[in-house]
């Protein structure tokens, strides 16, 4: 499989971002989270204008080397042509909803901004992340692995 640039999708909570840092670690690359392209430092309630995402996501793909992972699908299907290996997250939306209280605040969030992303990913619902279209290209399509079994699966 050629992995020089990982895209790796699916629902909040699904476990997008602690596989595609490992998945970054491990090949050498430099892991790009949409969320920090998408919302403006401090937590999840304000996000980036449209125009400055697209921008910034488009400068982060020119990379050789890359694994960008998020949900949003006007970013994604910005870089989604450019990638060579596509990891799409399943998981139930309990499950998701579950691990996003296990991990609780995150990146200077608040308790204010982590109850709206908790209010936000019950609203969206069990379709949330789901890539309703891609532009068809060839991918190499990789198995999410178990949390607890994940090491072993990247070496």
């Amino acid at each position: 499989m050629k992995a020089d640039r990982t895209l790796v999708i699916g629902n909040s909570g699904s476990g997008k971002s602690w596989l595609a840092q490992r998945i970054a670690d491990h090949f050498g690359m430099r892991c790009i989270d949409l969320d920090l392209i998408h919302w403006l430092p401090g937590g999840y309630n304000v996000a980036r204008e449209p125009e400055e995402a697209l921008r910034r996501v488009r400068h982060a793909a020119q990379a050789q080397r890359w694994v960008i992972e998020g949900i949003y699908g006007g970013l994604v299907n910005e870089v989604q042509t450019s990638a060579t290996a596509l990891v799409w997250l399943c998981l139930d939306e309990a499950v998701c909803v579950a691990n996003i209280r296990e991990r609780g605040i995150r990146r200077n969030g608040s308790v204010e901004s982590f109850a709206a992303l908790l209010q936000w990913r019950r609203a969206i619902g069990p379709e949330a992340g789901r890539v309703r279209t891609l532009r068809t290209k060839p991918f190499s399509i990789v198995s999410p692995v178990k949390k607890k079994s994940s090491t072993a699966a990247l070496r």
